[in-house]
């Protein structure tokens, strides 16, 4: 059964338009990918529990869609490969040399993915770096929350009764 588009008579995407438009959403998730794990940082440093699984939950779900786009990004890659006789592997760069026409668009394509995957993968480091602050201290909490004394720069204070069975992670 065909499908209805909006422009009944336009004709198909051509492989290297399909592939400019896979990478264009590649370099968007990218984005929005760092923007998630920006939220997450700025939610750890407020020890914002609720909002830092909503960003990981958010990060979880990007990460999919990631996956998605590149697999479609490899299949058109290995179309305009099978177009212009390379081989199914061949790179970007290779690609664009390959197709003189669509050349600029893809190199420039090209160089938004690499910079959206390097910002990203900076703001992970960055991310992950205040998640084993955090979960340093809430391990230092719970580990000083179930001994029998607690500890001061003088040595052990006096026992601290109930305290740790009335504790409650709120969260």
């Amino acid at each position: 059964m065909p499908t209805l588009s909006a422009q009944p008579n336009a004709a198909p995407p051509t492989p290297v338009e399909s592939l400019l438009a896979t990478l264009h959403k590649l370099a968007t998730a990218q984005a929005d990918l760092r923007t998630a794990m920006v939220d997450q940082e700025q939610a750890m440093r407020k020890l914002d529990v609720r909002a830092m699984s909503a960003a990981a939950r958010r990060q979880e779900t990007l990460h999919r869609v990631l996956l998605r786009h590149e697999a479609e990004r490899r299949k058109h890659a290995r179309g305009v490969a099978r177009m212009t006789n390379l081989p199914p592997d061949a790179t970007l760069a290779v690609l664009a040399e390959a197709c003189p026409e669509h050349r600029d668009a893809l190199l420039q394509v090209r160089g938004e993915l690499l910079e959206a995957t390097r910002l990203t993968r900076s703001a992970g480091q960055t991310c992950g770096r205040m998640a084993g602050g955090v979960l340093a201290h809430l391990n230092q909490a719970l580990r000083l929350l179930h001994k029998p004394f607690l500890y001061s720069r003088q040595g052990d204070c006096p026992p601290a009764g109930g305290v740790a069975k009335h504790v409650r992670l709120v969260g």
